[in-house]
């Protein structure tokens, strides 16, 4: 998986990875981009800074960055739009959130130059995982 994350990021400016809560994107995204600075804007604080002026915090953490649920700033893809269509750099951002949210992103335009990656839940660690979070009670 991660060699496939590297290779769209070698070929479009952000790559995102869906799926739903706990199914490893955060662990797939930082595993696979070490380099990258993380960001979540599951903290409060992280996501008043985006808020309060998206501008500047965008000049301040630079490219190279690993946006996790990004469907928390809605905002956030129209900024990004900005800075890829500025300086078409390849492999710029990694953004995760729910796949439903990306959908819609994608529909309304907010995405163009993004690949999807994947869903975590479509590999097999990724599985064994969503099966051990299933009471077996429910997977008779």
């Amino acid at each position: 998986m991660t060699a496939k994350l590297l290779e769209l990021a070698g070929q479009y400016p952000i790559v995102s990875i869906t799926g739903p809560r706990q199914s490893g994107k955060s662990t797939l995204a930082k595993s696979s981009f070490p380099d990258y600075e993380y960001l979540s804007f599951e903290n409060p604080d992280v996501r008043s800074s985006f808020e309060d002026d998206p501008v500047t915090f965008l000049r301040r953490h630079g490219s190279h960055v690993i946006f996790d649920e990004a469907q928390r700033v809605p905002e956030l893809f129209s900024y990004l739009q900005g800075v890829v269509d500025e300086s078409g750099q390849l492999g710029q951002f990694v953004i995760t959130g729910s796949q439903n949210f990306l959908r819609v992103a994608r529909i309304l335009g907010l995405l163009q130059g993004v690949e999807d990656a994947t869903d975590p839940l479509n590999t097999p660690i990724g599985r064994a995982r969503a099966e051990q979070d299933v009471p077996k009670r429910v997977r008779r």
